[in-house]
């Protein structure tokens, strides 16, 4: 019998090896490393960088996509070319956001995740990866107080906070009513503050309840939901015949910092037998100092917690944690059976059976990394030092006529208002950052903020977490706006 000749359809032989792959990975990781050594050098030249329009980006740039193949050591420098004129968040200078700074094992972690290129969804392809994870989430739950009685809480990876919280509304609902993931007709209702995050009403508008069932509770002085005025409201929906399904509350309001008073949420909660969500994703990170634990007292009678560990802990973005009291919450919302996945080993092993993703990044190994290098000390006294950043912020501030403290700082972020002159009219803070950051200065951000002391819409809020700041970085920064503000 003579076998069949193979004719290929396309001009492409199969059995010349590839020769822009594996080849080429040991010149790009040359290239690369140096590369970023020099941008990390820049970053102390160059904290804030110039700022450029999208017509003058796309045209110097030329980041059109090519016809032809290009030489790997031409795209290299057309990389670092387009991080140079990225604006850097790991500079000393960078107040804008609540995440900064470069953590030296996460960003290893991450190097090494990347280049390993696995999928976590089960420990077949994972292996070591998957036991991280379930070994970080034990460590996490146990510091929220959701394992202290020696049983395993549950929990799963995602790529940021507003997923996490995302995951614990499903949860959540499917607590309320177990029929809804399969039937549908949400009719629930969330409460939560009027200075929660807005992945929030995001989050109710995916699971189909509908953002008009987020009911956003009334906030005291300090910025803090209000547990009396959570009761009238749900009082009010019970009786109006909606059916309460879940309280978020928040550690670590995104402008002000503030902490929820988690111990009177929970007596609510308990009260009408409701879901009760934190969203740690900047104050989990609290639970790391004993110092600072207290402001999440109460966090162990919660449900579910969402921790972002590239927040406050700075690992590289993206490291976000959901946690669960419930080890089994997760997969009752999430799981399907899906037998060209899930081929082997247990549930407890496929991580995937309880996430709301299938291909999925690994994002423990950097976390690990870090962990490994600060260990629970090291972050305890990292944490403290930001604490006392911000409380050195806030000091400098009152130091100064031509500023305005709205507010002690309740965590890590400082808000405060300039005075246009010393003790006269207030200026105009977003052309006041717009041309902070012109000047290279600083990149800071402004905010609307609620206290009855405030004159103006927005406040600068400055957000404290990059280690490498020092005291002096925090003093340039306020000489640099009080400069600017003669001008503005």
């Amino acid at each position: 019998m003579t076998s069949a000749t193979l004719e290929y359809k396309y001009p492409v032989d199969p059995s010349v090896a590839w020769g822009r792959g594996v080849d080429e990975v040991q010149r790009a990781l040359q290239l690369s490393l140096t590369r970023l050594l020099e941008l990390n050098q820049l970053d102390i030249e160059i904290p804030v960088r110039e700022t450029i329009s999208p017509e003058e980006l796309s045209e110097g740039l030329n980041l059109m996509i090519p016809d032809q193949p290009q030489e790997l050591s031409d795209i290299i420098d057309h990389l670092e070319q387009i991080m140079v004129k990225t604006p850097t968040t790991s500079s000393r200078r960078f107040f804008n956001q609540l995440f900064s700074g470069r953590d030296p094992a996460g960003l290893a972690g991450d190097l090494f995740a990347a280049f390993g290129n696995q999928s976590i969804y089960t420990y077949k392809v994972a292996a070591p990866i998957v036991l991280i994870e379930e070994i970080l989430i034990q460590k996490m739950g146990a510091l929220a107080g959701f394992s202290n009685d020696g049983g395993r809480c549950g929990g799963i990876f995602t790529p940021g906070g507003s997923l996490s919280n995302l995951a614990a509304m499903l949860c959540a609902r499917d607590q309320l009513n177990p029929k809804w993931r399969d039937q549908g007709s949400l009719r629930g209702r969330i409460y939560t503050s009027a200075e929660s995050h807005y992945s929030v009403k995001k989050g109710a508008g995916i699971i189909g309840l509908g953002r008009d069932h987020v009911v956003s509770v009334p906030v005291n002085e300090r910025g803090q939901l209000d547990p009396e005025a959570l009761q009238a409201y749900i009082e009010r929906d019970l009786a109006e015949g909606h059916q309460p399904m879940m309280v978020i509350a928040t550690a670590g309001t995104t402008v002000r910092g503030t902490f929820d008073p988690f111990v009177e949420i929970a007596d609510v909660c308990e009260r009408y037998t409701l879901w009760f969500h934190i969203d740690g994703a900047f104050g989990g990170t609290a639970l790391l100092s004993p110092v600072l634990a207290d402001n999440m007292r109460g966090c162990e009678r919660s449900d579910s917690l969402t921790w972002d560990a590239h927040k406050a802990m700075g690992v590289p973005l993206t490291c976000s944690v959901l946690l669960t009291k419930d080890a089994k919450a997760c997969e009752r919302s999430l799981s399907e059976s899906a037998s060209y996945l899930f081929q082997a080993d247990s549930d407890l092993l496929n991580p995937g059976t309880r996430s709301l993703q299938c291909g999925r990044r690994n994002d423990a190994l950097k976390l690990w990394g870090a962990w490994q290098f600060h260990g629970d000390q090291g972050w305890s006294r990292r944490l403290e030092r930001q604490r006392n950043l911000a409380l050195a912020l806030a000091e400098e501030v009152n130091l100064r006529s031509r500023f305005k403290l709205c507010e002690p700082p309740p965590y890590l972020n400082v808000c405060f208002e300039v005075l246009a002159e010393e003790g006269q009219n207030l200026i105009d803070h977003e052309e006041l950052c717009y041309q902070l950051q012109l000047s290279q200065e600083a990149l800071v951000g402004y905010a609307s903020f609620s206290g009855a002391q405030t004159k103006n819409e927005t406040v600068i809020r400055a957000a404290v977490i990059n280690p490498e700041c020092t005291l002096e970085d925090i003093k340039r920064l306020l000489d640099s706006i009080e400069k600017l503000a003669a001008q503005v």
